[in-house]
């Protein structure tokens, strides 16, 4: 019974580690959940930010062409002879098609810009992401392959209940 009394607040402890590691180990396994759905959603989003910036290329591309045809025109006016060499109204509204052209594309170019800046911090996050898993994945493994097998020789009941009598 003397070693019962020696022995009991050792086994306390051990049991209260033992019940202590336990709620981490399985907040370590809702985290790596919780991980894996974060890589996903920020690898959907970095799918449909690619799927973006690719309609944004081609519209700069679509809104090129017209623009090369509108200055190529407006420049042979230029070379006019004499009295056909004026500001007539086909010239202003070629000036204002030169003008809202280079806006829309300029626009775009600046909305491609911002999409590729939001891509390349998507991949800052999602490489975080997968170094943070990778750390989740690796402890995980220490706990359930290294660790638990040293746990489970560990009581988890009551001291009360665990007898240290020497016959």
């Amino acid at each position: 019974m003397a070693i019962n009394m020696f022995l009991s607040p050792g086994v306390n402890a051990v049991s209260r580690t033992r019940r202590s590691t336990y709620s981490p180990t399985t907040a370590t396994y809702a985290e790596e959940a919780d991980n894996w759905i974060a890589v996903l959603m920020v690898q959907r989003e970095m799918n449909d930010l690619e799927r973006h910036i690719d309609m944004l290329k081609k519209a700069i591309l679509d809104k090129s062409a017209p623009l090369k045809v509108v200055q190529t025109r407006l420049e042979g006016r230029t070379h006019r002879p004499e009295m056909e060499l004026c500001r007539d109204p086909p010239q202003h509204r070629m000036v204002r098609e030169v003008q809202e052209l280079s806006e829309s594309v300029e626009s775009l170019r600046h909305k491609l810009s911002e999409a590729e800046n939001s891509l390349h911090r998507l991949a800052q996050i999602r490489a975080r992401l997968d170094h943070d898993l990778g750390v989740k994945t690796n402890s995980i493994y220490i706990d359930r392959d290294k660790c638990l097998a040293i746990r489970k020789s560990f009581p988890l009941s009551q001291p009360h209940m665990v007898d240290f009598t020497l016959y």
